[in-house]
């Protein structure tokens, strides 16, 4: 799961998420994802002021295509850090079955009448079973307080991601449309510079330039709209999801630590008397 982050980080200039997740300590490597999450408000804060005015109609411009070429990363990378989430949860709950299959049998061992120490058997068990309902906790909170708005997140960027590829196939066709005026405007002044041509040629040439004109204004405006529509989808990515995304992370590693918090518990009592 950290891995993930740090990979996503690395691909967007994370370095600092790379030393922590190098570093071995989730709860770190999750703390400086933070930081990198939110730096795609930053990204797409110039990308997004400049699409609420009138947006540009020549080209893509390099920092539209960063931009989509960051969301795209980060889509695939959130969608496999919510795999990797899943991954978790299921551990926990194969974890908690484990432990209680494991106590069950220790608990058996314990009751055999030639058991050599039922005393410490009988405890082994207790603390199998306490440790199994605190995987199985473990489980149910990492599977909806982490992996479910994980999923979420990746539906919202995919989202975004749909709104980029609309938009470059609508800057294609109104590129098209307006290559098509040029080349019957041209054709018309050549016509009217023609000596001898036919008044009806030229009149035909001048509905067919009128015609190509309305669909370059219909272009326009559907290119207008979805560049529109676009601005909005990363905007509310930008104010709600990747303040959440931050929170879903910094709740993981919380969960992690209280986890390895409850089971260092569990597990001391009967360490100490090992030690013993």
């Amino acid at each position: 799961f950290a891995r993930e982050v740090a990979r996503t980080a690395g691909e967007a200039g994370g370095a600092g998420v790379l030393a922590a997740a190098a570093s071995g300590s989730p709860a770190a490597a999750v703390a400086s994802a933070v930081s990198l999450l939110r730096s795609l408000g930053a990204s797409a804060s110039g990308l997004v002021s400049r699409q609420l005015a009138p947006p540009s109609e020549e080209e893509e411009d390099g920092e539209y295509l960063r931009v989509r070429g960051y969301l795209h990363r980060l889509e695939r990378h959130v969608a496999e850090v919510h795999g990797q989430a899943a991954r978790l949860a299921r551990h926990q709950a194969a974890l908690a079955d484990a432990l209680t299959g494991f106590g069950e049998a220790v608990a058996d061992l314990g009751a055999d009448r030639e058991s050599c120490a039922p005393r410490e058997l009988a405890a082994l068990s207790e603390r199998s079973e306490a440790a199994a309902c605190a995987a199985h906790g473990l489980a149910i909170r990492l599977a909806r307080e982490v992996e479910a708005p994980l999923k979420e997140a990746a539906r919202a960027l995919l989202a975004v991601q749909r709104a980029t590829a609309d938009r470059s196939a609508a800057l294609g066709a109104l590129s098209s449309a307006r290559a098509d005026v040029d080349a019957r405007r041209s054709r018309l002044a050549r016509l009217r510079g023609t000596p001898g041509i036919r008044e009806e040629r030229v009149a035909e040439a001048e509905r067919d330039l009128a015609h190509a004109q309305r669909k370059a204004d219909a272009a326009k405006e559907v290119y207008n709209a979805i560049a529109t529509r676009m601005s909005s989808e990363l905007v509310a990515f930008q104010r709600q999801r990747a303040e959440e995304l931050s929170a879903v992370l910094r709740r993981f590693a919380t969960l992690v630590a209280a986890g390895e918090g409850a089971a260092a518990k569990t597990w001391a009592p009967l360490a100490r008397g090992a030690d013993a």
